[in-house]
């Protein structure tokens, strides 16, 4: 298939305005688990934007919204994955970032981001989308396409880790 008739095939079934409900509905939280991986604003703006480029090249078709949601939640983290193994990210969050919380909560803030950017990346991943994230155990194993028990345990030793780092730093 020729360059030309991919393009024409693309145009044909291609929205730009639903492209954009997309983009509106998933984002945000594709955003701040990339972030959370990463660890870096540039690198997470980079995933994101690289999942809707996959999104916009691909087309897939979605059941429902939950595998829509999956989807692209799946992708951020395959991508930010990606971006660690190829440029050997050092992860680190900027207390700038966080510049809509109170002067008092910063510090624990930032010990908190400490301790979690030292977790191995498949700890936090975890942690990030079941804790911070809000998923259910089951809804984490689906984004990451892993098992439920694999999932529980990731939980519990990242919990274990971060009650060790968090005791350092006080």
């Amino acid at each position: 298939m020729r360059l030309l008739d991919v393009g024409a095939k693309m145009k044909q079934q291609f929205s730009p305005s639903a492209t954009a409900l997309l983009y509106d509905r998933h984002a945000a939280q594709m955003y701040r688990t990339a972030l959370a991986v990463l660890g870096n604003t540039q690198d997470a703006e980079d995933a994101v934007q690289d999942v809707f480029i996959s999104y916009m090249r691909t087309l897939p078709q979605f059941t429902d919204e939950n595998h829509e949601k999956a989807w692209f939640l799946r992708s951020v983290v395959n991508r930010s994955r990606d971006l660690l193994r190829r440029r050997s990210i050092r992860s680190h969050f900027s207390l700038e970032e966080a510049t809509d919380l109170p002067a008092d909560t910063k510090e624990d803030v930032s010990a908190l981001f400490e301790a979690l950017s030292q977790l191995p990346e498949k700890y936090r991943t975890v942690l990030v989308l079941h804790a911070l994230e809000g998923f259910s155990v089951e809804e984490t194993a689906n984004i990451l396409n892993a098992g439920v028990s694999a999932v529980k345990m990731r939980l519990a030793r990242a919990r274990e880790k971060m009650k060790i780092l968090l005791k350092e730093e006080i």
